[in-house]
């Protein structure tokens, strides 16, 4: 048999949930026109940053349009300085200036659709994150809207579960969360609430609920389920081994040993909350009472116990005594 002091522990009020974990910025990307791939500028992955070009099609037409675009521009812009000179002279007429100035602007506009055709064939990352598993290999003709990417921002992660409705008046924003994944042995994760939302659904009378989690090694991967608990109340509370504690019907006991140290008392005691291996002891027990924490089925109100010599940093052991004849 062992004996452990009754201690003050850490204790936690939580509504208890399951969730699944999403990215914060998570986007398909894809093909804006139909084109050839030219090439592609990422693997597997691989991190990228925002305005990272990301793949670029087949263009050539689009390049010597351009180069066209910006000659004719070039000499509509010198056109029109011509006729100002004349205009500030007064050889030129003001319809003819005009016809200038519309020339130059249509140059210009027409420069600037053939350089928005070239940017939808360069495809560049909206923001920072993870590309996935692409979709698609150079030398590939592409229709607008083909996949090529997904992009993941999980710097942070959107841990998205569901509540009842009778729990809705215990939680806000700003409340902390903790939770778990079976994929890292229940690991701890913390979070806050950073929305409710304003309607509960009336089939399932639960209400949506979303928390950010940091994720700066990236362990957390969107899609994982995760076992969620808000946190309403953190206290310090006196708790006893959950071995140590003996139920019959609804009266819960304990063996505190004496102050004599030989025999042990069965003590009544009123239990809280539970945690893995503890009980929280509301009343009955003072702190430092030294209780028997494994081995009770074999014990009685009064039975002998002697207490073995050990560190001062462990438990102490105690053997029960045979009864002698």
């Amino acid at each position: 048999m062992i004996a452990k002091p009754a201690t003050m522990r850490r204790f936690v009020d939580a509504i208890e949930a399951v969730g699944t974990a999403n990215a914060r910025e998570s986007v398909v990307i894809s093909a804006n026109v139909t084109e050839r791939v030219k090439a592609l500028h990422f693997h597997d992955g691989q991190a990228v940053k925002k305005g990272q070009i990301l793949a670029e099609l087949s263009l050539s037409e689009e390049t010597a349009d351009l180069a066209e675009a910006q000659a004719r521009l070039k000499e509509a812009q010198l056109q029109l300085e011509r006729v100002q000179q004349l205009a500030e002279r007064g050889y030129a007429t003001r319809a003819n200036l005009d016809q200038r100035i519309a020339e130059r602007d249509a140059a210009e506009a027409t420069m600037q659709s053939i350089q928005a055709r070239i940017d939808d064939r360069i495809i560049r990352a909206p923001f920072s994150g993870i590309a996935g598993l692409r979709n698609v290999s150079p030398g590939i003709i592409v229709t607008a809207g083909t996949p090529l990417v997904e992009i993941s921002d999980i710097s942070t992660i959107k841990l998205d579960f569901t509540i009842p409705e009778a729990y809705l008046s215990q939680v806000d924003v700003g409340q902390q969360v903790q939770a778990r994944v079976s994929a890292f042995n229940n690991q701890l994760f913390t979070g806050r609430i950073t929305a409710i939302d304003p309607q509960v659904d009336p089939v399932t009378r639960s209400a949506s609920v979303r928390a950010l989690i940091d994720n700066p090694d990236l362990k957390l991967k969107p899609g994982m389920l995760m076992t969620v608990g808000i946190i309403r109340e953190q206290r310090d509370a006196l708790a006893v081994p959950e071995l140590a504690v003996v139920g019959e019907g609804r009266e819960k006991y304990v063996y505190t040993v004496n102050e004599d140290g030989r025999t042990v008392s069965r003590t009544r005691v009123l239990t809280g909350e539970r945690q893995p291996g503890y009980v929280e002891v509301t009343a009955g027990l003072q702190p430092g009472d030294l209780v028997v924490s494994e081995g009770v089925v074999k014990l009685r109100d009064g039975s002998p116990i002697k207490l073995l010599k050990s560190a001062s940093n462990e438990p102490k052991t105690a053997e029960r005594e045979t009864s002698r004849s």
